[in-house]
């Protein structure tokens, strides 16, 4: 019978790149310390457009969907910087991220001058900690000239390193060098590679098979002159080093090969370059099958006649080619090139980068955790250095998937003359280490240089997942900003805002007050401009009837066009206007928000100077407007007894009153936040303030009565500082503070501007976050910020929208919609560009789905499909093994097992397939993962310390630390709902089922025997799981502390891997009952049993989608 109850049986053609052992398993499957430098560096970045030659950034039409994207972590300033050296030339050549968080160098130290024979100096490592502080650092190669090129990590805390060195029959020749190391730099073995000539060694990595592929370049004898024939030089070894098979490939006059990578099939794909002349040179990649035979060749001539060459090449995670390029390397200026190809060699695309008259070059090429990639070389600037090189700084670029510039920087240090770098890795949600080479300015020598640019903060996930989004922009030439929405009737939407706004000045905002209409989709159905010729804006929107609005905003003072008065329309469905007021002094009058009163009229809030003076400080008060149902003006209140008060939001209180917020100030940077509560005339009942910040500039910018009959006002804290926080308070009617919450972090830079009562009690708040500067200009980059807490405040969830995407985005209102979800609007400043546009973002649930484990296609790959078994989704496609997917806390990614690497491990990809990172490197099995709720962490079980133990590790991949240490093997690790605890089986010794608290602490024993893929009921009171307790293999169900256990199946064919709908009403899981492994689906009380999948292959590791649910009526 064929059931994944033994998990290892059932896939057991897969047990050779799986090495598991389930003992009594039968139910289951010379250093030198470096101070840091003090070194000043100037960061520069180019625009888009300037950095690529192919694809100008533009602003996004009219109208025209923007989908967002995945977010990407922007540079900043702050910066980590090391050299190491001696009196000599000393480099970098390769950089490796330690699981510890440090780094692996590898490179050459103490070289007097590179010759055109031997690289004299010593092959050096050097391993530092986070910040590049020198652990340990170690020659190798005896007193024989060396360098260390490539380096990779291929055990726990092992490493093997490959460079070149002085072949023993002749000190001016080389070999191939290839040396394996622990931890701590002691030499395991080394072996040489060669001829009889100068054989140059550049990359290493790790076959499928546990050997390594060593890529060079060999000449047979080495002439007397400078100009030599070479090949392509391959080496095919075994995990001890010991050659299998070597290969040269070339049939001009010079080939060198750069850069390798297996393949999927087991075979290899390198890249370098051939000359038909020692001038001439291409770029080649080419494909070759695991015994080192051709299959297919490609060759680029990017510049005609010149010197081109490929110098390094990644895989990507979407199953394509990308190489890192230089052309034109005699002429000059010379040119950084990316070249996509598919793994036939089909060209995707060709990407060039550079300006005229500056030289570009890219010698390293990395893929980013968001799917696009990342260059580092140098750039020349065309100058001379006082050594007679170039001069060159160091260059990043960064591009989206399809080799778009999202973000470029130079990096020139303060008194040195030539930087480059030679390699990088990316830290994962942090920033980047960088490694090449610095010679300071009149020296002759180079320093290794060790160079850490990090982020601002970690970007939240906003892309794919249990909800999707829609999104629309609008605007012409200048400045559009959208500062209210409204959901009409037929689920559209209204928008309200300012157009063609050329700047913003003390006085007044120049531009046209513009109202949009859309379908439910954010399609333009009409657009109206109001207030004639005079400079207005909209702020506020509210339904006034059937198919007619009525619009708040300000319009200039037909007495003066640099004063401001409060402007209110009354339009129909199709924007006519039906009648308009203006209301003010002789002043700025602003207004910020209407709401109709329970007679028909309507309240206004805004403020009022009654003159205004002369400097950008003035004076005014709170200014309460009310008029009747025709906007004509019933009374008007003043509220102010400091130099200058702002009301923001209003709203009627039950015993025809009202309650309004804002901010009063005492100085003009030190402001508070305010509530006042009046009667029905105007009159004050009570008032408070709130000093966020002392002496800061704190301000209450939107409020709700909220349907359990209190009020709540969104506020920020600390504007002033550049760093402001975004401050819940909730008051009862009397104005008694019932609690004030700090919303996220305290001084990231988040703002709110908007704040709804959700459908279930919650809050919706709207605003900005603060992700960094614009290198060249200094200017503050913002993200769309979307937070949902509960009643109490407490976050739900949250969503940053337009991260390396997007200069500034910003959500100023939002709406519900009828049918679950919500709309934001605002505004958008695309990267370099000077003015925004309206932005209009729909988010709304999508269904629930099932992802689950499918050999339909030959292989198993992670599959999705709807709920009913409908419209079956592959994900992944790889010739390795790929098993027990689990969802993110909010649906947005899957953690999963693979063997792609040769051993598993645990890898992690959005939801819909894209941005595969690798979590866990190690040569034992790292299966089963889960993820904890806050969605920070993944529990698993490895094999790394000699039996399966339970792990947990960061989703940024630091952080490793084991739980359990026991004689026996634990598997099946899964979070409680609460974060507090794990559920774990335990063979060997003492079986059965365990739990734990998240640390590792108060072990208790729930069962006597083992249970399989336990899944813990969403409200935490239930553990479904597979086992054969009770006389055959079924799906179970007992009480979270181990008592109360009931059989739900009523077949002996095999049944297994249980997991919850996220109601909690349902379990898909695993069947053999129809003779082959299927996904079926039942009550959680075992009724109503339906089949989902229904063909010949197997299919099992169900894992049901949490839900989504922005909100349901």
């Amino acid at each position: 019978m064929s059931t994944s109850y033994n998990h290892w049986n059932v896939h057991r053609r897969t047990l050779h790149l799986i090495p598991v052992l389930m003992i009594g398993l039968t139910l289951m499957a010379g250093c030198r310390k470096t101070e840091p430098m003090v070194i000043t560096i100037q960061i520069s970045a180019t625009s888009a457009s300037s950095a690529t030659k192919t694809l100008p950034q533009t602003k996004v039409p009219t109208g025209m969907p923007t989908e967002a994207t995945t977010s990407t972590p922007k540079p900043t300033e702050e910066t980590g910087v090391r050299t190491y050296g001696d009196r000599y030339n000393d480099y970098l050549f390769d950089i490796l991220l330690l699981p510890d968080g440090g780094t692996l160098l590898a490179g050459q130290a103490n070289n007097t001058g590179l010759s055109a024979r031997i690289s004299p100096g010593n092959a050096q490592l050097i391993r530092t900690d986070s910040e590049g502080d020198i652990i340990w650092e170690r020659d190798y190669g005896g007193e024989d000239d060396a360098l260390l090129y490539s380096l990779i990590q291929v055990g726990e805390d092992e490493y093997v390193a490959l460079g070149q060195i002085a072949a023993s029959y002749a000190r001016d020749e080389m070999d191939m060098y290839l040396i394996k190391i622990d931890g701590d730099g002691n030499e395991i073995w080394s072996h040489t590679y060669g001829g009889r000539g100068m054989d140059h060694a550049r990359m290493v990595r790790q076959a499928l098979d546990g050997g390594f592929i060593l890529i060079g370049s060999m000449a047979d004898e080495f002439p007397t002159g400078i100009q030599y024939e070479a090949d392509v030089f391959l080496v095919k070894t075994d995990a001890e080093g010991n050659e299998v098979w070597r290969r040269t490939i070339g049939d001009k006059i010079l080939s060198t090969g750069w850069g390798v990578e297996p393949t999927p099939d087991g075979g290899y794909v390198f890249i370098g370059w051939e000359a038909k002349t020692y001038p001439d040179r291409d770029v080649i990649a080419i494909k070759i099958n695991e015994m080192g035979d051709v299959e297919w060749s490609r060759t680029w001539d990017l510049d005609p006649g010149d010197r081109d060459a490929g110098y390094d090449l990644i895989l990507t995670s979407d199953g394509h080619i990308v190489i890192a390029c230089i052309k034109s390397m005699n002429s000059g200026p010379r040119g950084a090139v990316q070249i996509k190809v598919d793994l036939d060699g089909n060209e995707v695309w060709v990407k060039e980068f550079g300006e005229e008259d500056v030289g570009y070059e890219f010698w390293d090429i990395m893929e980013d955790t968001d799917g696009g990639y990342v260059m580092s070389g140098a750039i020349l600037p065309g100058e001379i250095s006082s050594f007679g090189e170039d001069v060159r700084n160091g260059l990043i670029i960064k591009t989206d998937p399809d080799g778009e510039v999202l973000w470029q920087q130079v990096i020139e240090m303060d008194d040195y003359e030539l930087q480059m770098f030679s390699s990088a890795v990316v830290l994962p949600e942090v920033g980047y280490i960088f490694v090449g080479r610095a010679i300071r300015k009149g020296d002759r020598y180079a320093d290794m240089l060790w160079f850490k640019l990090t982020t601002d903060k970690v970007a939240l996930s906003h892309g794919g997942g249990s909800y999707e989004t829609i999104t629309r922009t609008y605007g012409g030439s200048y400045n559009d900003r959208a500062f209210d929405v409204l959901v009409t009737d037929d689920g559209g939407t209204l928008i309200g805002g300012l157009a063609n706004n050329t700047h913003r000045s003390h006085r007044i905002t120049p531009g046209n007050a513009r109202l949009i209409r859309t379908d439910l989709e954010g399609n333009t159905i009409w657009e109206r401009d109001y207030g004639g010729d005079d400079d207005a804006s909209f702020s506020s929107i509210i339904q006034a009837g059937d198919e007619a609005y009525v619009l708040l905003g300000q319009i200039a003072a037909s007495y003066a066009r640099d004063e401001t008065d409060m402007y209110l329309v009354k339009i129909d469905g199709e924007g006519n206007e039906l009648w308009s007021h203006t209301y003010g002094g002789r002043g700025m009058d602003h207004g910020k928000m209407v709401r109709q009163t329970s007679d028909g009229g309507y309240i206004l809030i805004g403020g009022r100077a009654d003159e205004f003076p002369t400097s950008s400080v003035y004076q005014g008060d709170v200014a309460l407007i009310k008029t009747d149902a025709e906007g004509n003006q019933v009374w008007s209140r003043n509220y102010g007894d400091e130099i200058l008060y702002l009301g923001w939001g209003v709203a009627q209180t039950p015993d025809g009153g009202y309650i309004l917020t804002g901010w009063e100030a005492k100085t003009i940077d030190d402001r508070d936040v305010i509530a006042i509560k009046t009667n029905e005339m105007g009159d004050i009942e009570w008032s408070r303030t709130w000093d966020l910040g002392p002496g800061e500039r704190d301000g209450g910018f939107d409020l709700i009565l909220t349907s359990d009959g209190y009020i709540v006002i969104a506020c920020i804290q600390s504007m002033g500082s550049g760093a402001p926080s975004a401050v819940l308070l909730k008051l009862d009617l009397d104005g008694n503070e019932i609690w004030s919450k700090l919303i996220g972090e305290q001084g990231v830079g988040n703002t709110f501007w908007h704040i709804m009562e959700d459908s279930d009690g919650g809050y919706v708040m709207a605003g900005d976050t603060h992700l960094g500067k614009v290198p060249s200009t200094g200017e503050d980059i913002h993200g769309g910020l979307i937070i949902k807490t509960d009643e109490d405040g407490e976050i739900l969830w949250q969503r940053v929208f337009g991260e390396g995407q997007f200069e500034q985005v910003s959500f100023n209102s939002a709406a519900l919609l009828p049918d679950g979800g919500y709309v934001f609007v605002g505004y958008v400043t695309p990267n370099g560009e000077r003015y925004s546009d309206m932005l209009w973002l729909k988010l709304t649930a999508v269904g629930e789905m099932i992802a689950f484990t499918s050999e339909r296609d030959g292989n198993a790959e992670i599959y999705i499909m709807n709920p009913d078994g409908s419209n079956p989704q592959r994900l992944t496609n790889d010739p390795a093994y790929d098993a027990w997917p689990v969802w993110s806390p909010d649906g947005s990614q899957i953690t999963f097992t693979s063997t792609r690497n040769g051993e598993a491990d645990i890898y992690v990809m959005n939801a819909d397939g894209s941005n595969l990172r690798r979590l866990t490197y190690d040569d034992a099995a790292d299966i089963w993962p889960d993820w904890s709720p806050d969605g920070k962490q993944i529990a698993f079980v490895s094999r790394r310390d000699g039996n399966f133990e339970v792990y947990v590790i960061n989703i940024d991949g630091t952080n490793l630390r084991r739980l359990t240490n026991t004689s026996s093997h634990e598997d099946f690790a899964t979070w409680s709902p609460d974060g507090t605890q794990i559920v774990f089986s335990r063979v060997g010794r003492n079986d059965g089922t365990y739990i734990i608290n998240a640390d590792g602490s108060d072990e208790r024993q729930l069962t006597d025997f083992v249970v399989l893929e336990p899944a813990w009921s969403p409200d935490g009171t239930r553990i479904a799981f597979g086992s054969d307790h009770g006389g055959f293999r079924g799906i179970y169900v007992m009480d979270a502390d181990g008592s109360n256990i009931q059989r739900l199946s009523s077949t002996r064919a095999g049944e297994n891997c249980p997991d919850w709908s996220p109601d909690g009403t349902k379990l898909v899981f695993a069947s053999w009952r129809d003779g082959d492994g299927e996904i079926y689906i039942m009550n959680a009380d075992g009724s109503d049993l339906q089949k989902l999948t229904d063909n010949r292959f197997e299919e099992e590791f169900p894992a049901w989608r949490p839900a989504f649910v922005p909100h349901t009526d």
